[in-house]
């Protein structure tokens, strides 16, 4: 009866080692993915910030180049009547509006950049936030499945030790 005792008692202390190992690898599993949910969410923090800031970006853009422009069609109009053209008619007018038209291809080309690139952020802040949902879920399932196999491992302890113990009592 001694060995079997004996042998009883290193089975237990063997379980409750294996039980710990297993549920400090699911924590440890937990807390990692975790932190990858908390680095996603951050990046999509910081994505949504970038894509606000690229559009206001392209809306100053904008804004500069339609005062360029304006300037341009100014300084154009002042130059011309200092030299007796008449600036509003004839050839003096199509070229004023030539450069208002032209400034203004360039002043929307500008908020397009800025559009563009605040559409791409935006995306980017969509895919961190569905990779910080995975990581979320994956953290929780880690944690789940860290306390099934806990479960399973005291399960089949049990098991053993019923079964020799069982045949201990049939000897």
């Amino acid at each position: 009866m001694g060995f079997t005792a004996a042998a009883a008692v290193v089975a237990a202390v063997a379980t409750t080692l294996t039980v710990s190992s297993e549920q400090q690898q699911a924590n440890s599993q937990q807390a990692i993915d975790g932190y990858q949910a908390q680095v996603a969410a951050n990046n999509q923090t910081a994505a949504t910030q970038q894509a606000q800031y690229a559009e206001q970006q392209g809306q100053t853009s904008e804004q500069q180049q339609q005062q360029k422009t304006a300037a341009l069609v100014g300084a154009t109009r002042a130059q011309e009547a200092a030299h007796g053209v008449d600036v509003d008619g004839g050839s003096a007018l199509d070229l004023q509006s030539d450069d208002a038209t032209e400034g203004e291809l360039s002043a929307l080309t500008a908020e397009n950049g800025g559009q563009n690139q605040a559409y791409s952020d935006e995306i980017r802040a969509t895919d961190d936030a569905s990779q910080a949902g995975l990581y979320g879920a994956k953290s929780e399932f880690a944690g789940q499945a860290g306390r099934l196999q806990v479960d399973q491992t005291l399960l089949g302890a049990a098991t053993d030790q019923a079964s020799t113990w069982k045949s201990y009592f049939a000897s």
